[in-house]
């Protein structure tokens, strides 16, 4: 995933269609993550936290904020497009950020 200059994310179809294995992104999945312990070490905890716009709507996961912290470290970020990952389950993104808001409440207290 490669962020765009409209705040979003788009996947780099050049770079998957060139054939290399590895290719250098600025964020993807932590479901399947390989990293060195330095990179940990050099983040300041917590290394996984939502993102919230100023109307409280989380609108970047633990994922997409972690690359971000490792890439302002200077680490760099590869996907290896030999390898693939799924989710067991579908979520509804809407209930999520409600049971996310409302974990975080409980964490907060």
């Amino acid at each position: 995933m490669s962020k765009n200059p409209k705040g979003g994310w788009n996947v780099d179809r050049e770079a998957v269609a060139s054939g290399k294995r590895l290719v250098e992104c600025d964020a993807g999945s932590t479901a399947c993550l390989l990293l060195h312990r330095e990179v940990l070490e050099a983040i300041e905890p917590p290394w996984f936290r939502l993102q919230y716009d100023e109307d409280g709507v989380c609108n970047a996961g633990e994922d997409f904020t972690f690359f971000d912290k490792v890439k302002a470290k200077g680490y760099g970020v590869y996907v290896d497009l030999a390898l693939q990952c799924g989710h067991y389950k579908t979520v509804d993104i809407k209930r999520f950020n409600e049971l996310l808001s409302e974990t975080e409440r409980k964490i907060s207290v």
